[in-house]
């Protein structure tokens, strides 16, 4: 039971339907769920130390202690990380997952036409999710997964489509990615990895984001 709460606070914490600041009650979340206190308290500690809440003595939790400066941290070893899962992709990923890759660069064309910032985000989620999954490697995906939660990178990525042109550079190396993944070169991949995460770093840099992220 606390998996299960854990992961829909998880949920509602990065959509931002709580906020931060919310205050987090172990009485009121135990009533909410129907469960005793026990596997609240459970959920809290692995959203603590995920770093998505803060629990403070003699006030209780509260959502968000994720700073501007985590962020920056955490970035620069994701993208690393990325770039390295991406090599191994190139090598391990089979054909199907190649053409589900090219079919996503014909949905992302259209979103960036429709100046669907939004649709964009999520396809571009999707591509990346495909990259990471076929790395024939579950212990760096768990990582990876674990540091884009602590980051929200979905949510920084949707702030850095509103730079201009941005979305439309992003579509293009989304097509050379792929392209050197047909080729199944592994060293062009990662370093096209490297590169696309500088630039999306470079751009959230540029949007006046609070020292808080949530």
């Amino acid at each position: 039971m606390a998996s299960t709460i854990y992961e829909t606070l998880k949920a509602e914490i990065r959509s931002g339907q709580l906020s931060s600041d919310t205050p987090l009650r172990e009485v009121e979340l135990a009533e909410r769920f129907g469960v005793s206190r026990t596997p609240i308290r459970e959920a809290l500690h692995r959203l603590s130390s995920e770093k998505l809440i803060r629990t403070l003595p003699n006030a209780g939790a509260f959502v968000g202690m994720f700073t501007w400066e985590d962020a920056r941290e955490i970035f620069a070893i994701r993208q690393v990380l990325e770039a390295f899962a991406a090599g191994l992709t190139a090598q391990f990923i089979p054909p199907g997952s190649i053409q589900h890759m090219q079919d996503l660069l014909e949905r992302m064309s259209h979103a960036v036409q429709a100046r669907a910032i939004e649709t964009y985000a999520v396809l571009d989620e999707e591509f990346h999710t495909i990259l990471n999954e076929n790395c024939n490697n579950k212990n760096l995906m768990q990582i990876i997964d674990n540091l884009n939660d602590q980051s929200k990178l979905a949510d920084l990525r949707r702030n850095q489509y509103q730079v201009p042109g941005r979305m439309e550079e992003s579509l293009a190396q989304h097509r050379k990615i792929v392209a050197a993944i047909q080729a199944r070169d592994p060293k062009q991949v990662s370093n096209l990895l490297m590169i696309h995460g500088q630039n999306i770093f470079g751009d959230v840099t540029k949007i006046d984001l609070p020292n808080e992220l949530f």
